[in-house]
């Protein structure tokens, strides 16, 4: 891995930036180079540069980063914290219970990132469920996200590591950056270090084996023999335990300090949030509208019921005499039918407009007036008729007669108001008559 050769240190005029420098230096920089370690079965996520290449990092405070380095920042500087959060918080809910537990374990409300590695062509971590936290200075913190590069990440996620795999290194200034599996790590002073990794051994499962890259102390050496923990002193010693320690293969430039995913996911929480309140009074009238057409529905097939009852019981009480009524429009229709076969003069009965065709087409012929017409059942056609002369009422009397007509003339007399005579028919076709 061409690492050694690219990192650069910081200014040395400077006391504070030469503390940094020193305490970034991870334990595979050409400072403290790493006994019996090649790089060479080592992989690392995809970069911007070829995919043989290795990763290339350079320390805070040297000079700007390229696109494809990553840039260390002190671990010491940003702990990692694990978190007891129920998996039914999300989003800001989620972020103010974690604030409150930073608060109450460390006394202040520090700034913090979720840490949720996530790998590069598999699936998606879960965002939403983490329990693990880094936490730093707010403005500290915000500061990373000026600097350039392919990430922003602490010291100790540098380092090479695999599942039941920790790894440690000491660095110019007995600093230990410790890399407890992918999941876990942090940065401390020598003197602190063990009793760290009896806490982390107290409170989780032992790693198979402790992969040190250089020389790390008899404490630590101690505290490994004690838990019956093999100290690896090469990465040929990890192949042969079939453990291969990778870098940066586990999700964690996904865990970049200058992206907060927590503030990605209120922004869009504050986009969303506004149109709440529209959008439940539209489901609100959506929901009334709907009612209100259910009930009109239900409304209609009540009255549909109502009178398909009430149709039923007329026909029940008319037609079909008190029996069922299986069909009401047959039924009706053959009774019906039976009533007019049963009155059989009605099917030979002259019409009255046929009937005043007939005798309109005398009394035109006739040159008669006439003054008014009406038709009374059972009587016949009644007209008044104004003649020049009794004459004619005789002559239109025996025309009617001839085209089969009963005119009988009911009165008849001088007009008052004008020459001629004033004459009333009653005329009925002879078959009516008759019958």
């Amino acid at each position: 891995m061409a690492l050694s050769s690219r990192v650069k240190p910081a200014d040395t005029t400077d006391p504070v930036r030469q503390r940094i420098a020193l305490a970034s230096v991870p334990a595979h920089s050409a400072a403290i180079p790493p006994r019996n370690w090649s790089p060479a079965p080592m992989s690392a996520a995809p970069t911007s540069r070829p995919s043989k290449a290795a990763p290339d990092f350079i320390l805070l405070g040297g000079p700007l980063a390229a696109s494809h380095q990553v840039v260390l920042v002190p671990g010491e500087m940003v702990p990692l914290y694990s978190l007891d959060l129920p998996a039914s918080l999300r989003s800001g809910i989620r972020e103010k219970v974690a604030r409150r537990q930073l608060a109450d374990r460390l006394g202040f409300a520090p700034a913090l990132r979720p840490f949720v590695p996530t790998i590069q062509g598999h699936p998606k971590a879960n965002t939403k469920n983490w329990t693990r936290v880094f936490t730093a200075d707010p403005a500290w913190l915000e500061s990373l996200s000026t600097l350039s590069g392919r990430a922003v990440l602490p010291d100790y996620l540098s380092l090479p590591t695999a599942t039941d795999l920790w790894t440690l290194a000491c660095t110019a200034e007995d600093r230990v950056q410790a890399r407890l599996g992918p999941s876990d790590g942090f940065s401390a002073h020598l003197t602190l270090t063990p009793l760290l990794l009896e806490q982390a051994l107290d409170s989780g499962p032992p790693p198979r084996a402790i992969l040190v890259m250089n020389e790390v102390g008899p404490a630590i050496r101690a505290l490994a023999e004690s838990r019956n923990i093999p100290i690896l002193e090469t990465l040929f010693d990890a192949e042969a335990l079939k453990i291969v320690p990778r870098v940066l293969a586990h999700g964690e430039l996904a865990c970049d300090l200058r992206k907060n995913p927590i503030a990605s996911q209120v922004q869009m929480a504050r986009r969303v949030l506004p149109w709440r309140w529209p959008l439940l009074a539209a489901a609100l009238a959506a929901a009334l509208w709907a009612a209100a057409q259910q009930i009109a529905i239900q409304r209609s097939e009540t009255h549909t019921q109502a009178l398909r009852a009430k149709t039923q019981e007329l026909v029940q009480q008319h037609f079909t005499q008190g029996g069922p009524v299986l069909d009401p429009r047959l039924q009706v229709s053959r009774v019906l039918a039976e009533l007019q076969r049963a009155n059989g003069s009605s099917t030979h009965q002259t019409s009255p407009l046929e009937l005043a065709r007939r005798a309109g087409a005398i009394i035109t012929a006739a040159d008669a007036k006439p003054e008014m017409l009406t038709y009374r059942e059972g009587q016949g056609l009644s007209v008044i008729l104004r003649l020049p002369d009794f004459a004619a009422a005789e002559r239109l009397a025996a025309a009617f007669a001839a085209e089969g007509l009963d005119a009988r003339l009911t009165e008849s007399g001088t007009a008052s108001d004008s020459d001629g005579v004033r004459a009333e028919f009653t005329i009925a076709t002879q078959a009516e008559d008759t019958e």
